[in-house]
């Protein structure tokens, strides 16, 4: 993926995971404790704070994972809005990026906004159930996402950001549903 990424004048940026044992082993054991947080930001919304941070080195040489330009450690640590500790995760990742082509503060944002199309693919498999379905031919499973995709955005539209209660709510009477959407003008 990478290499064709890389061939067709493209470029790169994505978290390791421990089932690239290899790869995962070598960021691992870089100077992290040693490395500077290159940026940080901190969120805040749905009764929670998120504090993130991001530090960046150039790729070693025995890496074993081709085109990387750039590795990260990002750690991101979650509270409530009373300082109760909810979480911390901490993600490996490479990049192609030159340091002139994205800075720490680009790389933070790439990432994050990989969250957000995986967060509503979380929603469309938890709540709607999607790696259930039996419909797996033709224009099926993109209609039937695109369908998915259309109610989530409906409710969100509609003020409605809790997509489990809004679901349920919905779902109780056939007419709900068609009161969601507000025409416009």
């Amino acid at each position: 993926m990478a290499r064709l990424q890389v061939e067709n004048g493209k470029q790169f940026v994505f978290a390791v995971k421990e089932n690239r044992r290899a790869l995962f082993d070598t960021l691992n054991a870089l100077s992290w404790a040693d490395t500077p947080i290159a940026h940080s930001s901190v969120d805040t919304g749905h009764g929670r704070i998120t504090r993130r941070t991001i530090q960046v080195l150039p790729a070693p040489p025995d890496l074993p994972f081709p085109h990387v330009n750039q590795v990260w450690l990002i750690e991101r640590y979650v509270t409530d809005t009373t300082g109760r500790h909810l979480s911390a995760v901490a993600q490996l990742g490479v990049a192609s990026h030159t340091p002139h082509q994205a800075r720490p503060a680009d790389l933070a944002g790439y990432v994050q906004g990989h969250w957000a199309i995986e967060a509503l693919h979380w929603i469309r498999d938890t709540y709607y159930r999607e790696d259930h379905t039996t419909v797996r031919t033709r224009s099926g499973p993109r209609i039937l996402a695109s369908l998915r995709n259309l109610a989530i955005n409906a409710l969100r539209l509609a003020g409605r950001p809790d997509i489990t209660e809004a679901t349920r709510w919905a779902s109780r009477h056939m007419t709900r549903p068609f009161a969601i959407p507000e025409p416009t003008k």
